[in-house]
């Protein structure tokens, strides 16, 4: 419990920071479960040659969801009552959110070129029964173009939202340090 030295200004800087760092990781979360990457013939959104991949179908998908969970768990950690504790948690959410939206990041900006090509690999992987002939699989790959969903902006804005919110608490943190400092000592 806080005393009087602290202040309304602490108690919105640490409900503004568990807000921000909690809202942050459920949006980069939802998104990690949800599409990321959709391959379909270019100009059409009907023609889908793959079904859509979710965040956690990728590897920084998976990264995205644990750090989802990181930031949440050190958010909830900042009500512990050890100053170093709450330095630590809101560093440890700043940088969880850092995380997130770099994974993201490197997701768009390797490209979707991964993705057509291994679209294209998994149609001349049919059995040969099945597989159009070549000619044409050349002609679809000229053709097919990745296109990221929702889900990876979703995860990108989470991430955004969580450094926000670590770098409030943060604030909040280094703040109530000298106030609760004054405090007299009760036996």
């Amino acid at each position: 419990m806080e005393g009087p030295a602290a202040g309304s200004g602490h108690r919105v800087l640490r409900i503004a920071g568990l807000l921000l760092v909690g809202t942050g990781a459920l949006l980069a979360g939802f998104g990690a479960l949800s599409a990321w990457v959709e391959v379909g013939l270019v100009g059409s959104s009907v023609d889908v040659i793959t079904p859509e991949e979710l965040g956690v179908d990728r590897p920084e998908g998976i990264v995205v969801l644990a750090l989802a969970v990181v930031a949440i768990v050190a958010a909830l950690m900042t009500r512990s009552g050890a100053d170093a504790a709450r330095d630590r948690a809101a560093v440890v959410a700043t940088v969880a959110g850092i995380a997130i939206v770099l994974a993201c990041m490197l997701l768009v900006t390797l490209g979707t070129r991964r993705f057509e090509t291994a679209a294209i690999d998994r149609i001349k992987a049919l059995p040969e029964a099945t597989r159009p002939p070549e000619e044409l699989i050349d002609g679809i790959a000229e053709l097919t173009e990745a296109r990221f969903r929702g889900g990876v902006w979703l995860s990108l804005g989470g991430g955004i939202v969580v450094v926000v919110g670590g770098v409030t608490t943060g604030a909040w943190a280094r703040r109530i340090r000298p106030a609760l400092a004054e405090q007299p000592v009760r036996p």
